[in-house]
């Protein structure tokens, strides 16, 4: 979810959605979040994780943005097959979808 100001996008909560529950007509405006971490945010997440537990940056950045801390977002168009492969898992997953495909 992301929150635009005049050019600049802002990232207002990052969420994620399993690729196998999209449909191949579905289409979708995919936020790719662009985070540049300075020290003052490794502090402040440093912080963060001594208050609350946190499993994920994903965690601490959601709870970051709750208390006004910006973090900016570039939109990818759906027709340009950008992936999110982090897991040997995620890749299996595209690999599946494309096979369904034929391509």
């Amino acid at each position: 979810m992301i929150l635009s100001q005049k050019t600049k996008q802002y990232v207002k909560e990052i969420y994620q959605r399993n690729i196998n529950n999209l449909s191949d007509e579905e289409e979708f405006n995919q936020i790719i979040p662009m985070f540049i971490i300075t020290y003052n945010y490794v502090k402040h997440f440093e912080h963060l994780a001594k208050k609350i537990k946190l499993n994920k940056i994903v965690d601490a950045i959601n709870s970051s943005i709750k208390n006004e801390m910006e973090f900016l977002a570039c939109r990818v168009k759906s027709d340009q097959n950008f992936y999110d492969i982090d897991t040997a898992l995620d890749l299996t997953a595209v690999n599946r979808l494309y096979k369904k495909s034929g391509q």
